[in-house]
């Protein structure tokens, strides 16, 4: 997967229509609270096989984070820095 289409998934998932990039934070995120956490949790478990939980969001503060937690190496073509 791309990181882009990553972010995509978490618009998607989120139902968020506005921006998001990897260095949004999600408590900027007028969704954001323990059902987007959730949510979260559960996409990253699917996509990617990686259990999180609640307590991991205190320090993934944003998608990029997101991203480093779950690993680069399970991202196609991660070109983070250059997109943000």
């Amino acid at each position: 997967m791309k990181e882009n289409d990553f972010i995509l998934k978490i618009k998607e998932e989120l139902e968020i229509d506005e921006p998001l990039s990897t260095k949004t934070r999600f408590d900027s995120l007028e969704i954001w609270d323990s059902m987007a956490r959730l949510i979260l949790i559960s996409l990253v478990d699917e996509q990617f096989q990686i259990q999180m939980n609640a307590e991991d969001f205190k320090v993934l503060l944003t998608p990029e984070d997101l991203i480093n937690k779950i690993g680069v190496d399970h991202f196609d073509g991660y070109d983070l820095i250059s997109n943000s």
